[in-house]
């Protein structure tokens, strides 16, 4: 991440590190390209977004996600969904590695959440539309038998 202010140029550091139970947490120092020396984000704001820190506290956590088809339907092989694991990342509101460690739990559950109600309301709105069976669909549906 890049950004220019007149002659000058900023950019982030990234550090990672690995905490308890294999939480994932980047540390993102903004810093002039010419030092290398980390800079205060208030000097450049004009630059940077209204409420960008110097320093960012980014967390990774992995949700598993179900693939769908063109249609929007679940993938289903040999009976089972596609579940494929996604790399998610949020802001972590800290001043310190420290604090981002203990906020990280507290975040990535706000973050989950979000999502979970995302989704809640897609299947919602899904569940209002007319379902029309694809070819491997209707032939099912005609195979059925009725048995009394």
């Amino acid at each position: 991440m890049l950004y220019m202010k007149g002659v000058f140029m900023l950019m982030r550091t990234v550090s990672t590190y690995i905490g308890p139970n294999g939480i994932r947490l980047d540390e993102m120092i903004l810093r002039d390209v010419d030092t290398g020396q980390p800079v205060n984000a208030d000097d450049f704001r004009s630059e940077l977004l209204p409420e960008e820190p110097s320093i960012l506290y980014i967390g990774t956590m992995i949700i598993p996600v179900v693939d769908v088809d063109d249609s929007g339907r679940p993938m289903i092989i040999n009976g089972k969904p596609v579940v494929r694991q996604q790399e998610m990342r949020f802001e972590i509101k800290a001043n310190s590695v420290r604090e981002a460690f203990e906020k990280y739990e507290s975040s990535a559950r706000d973050l989950y959440e979000k999502l979970q109600k995302e989704s809640e309301k897609r299947m919602e709105s899904e569940a209002n539309k007319l379902f029309i069976p694809n070819a491997q669909e209707t032939q099912a549906i005609n195979n059925l038998k009725i048995v009394e």
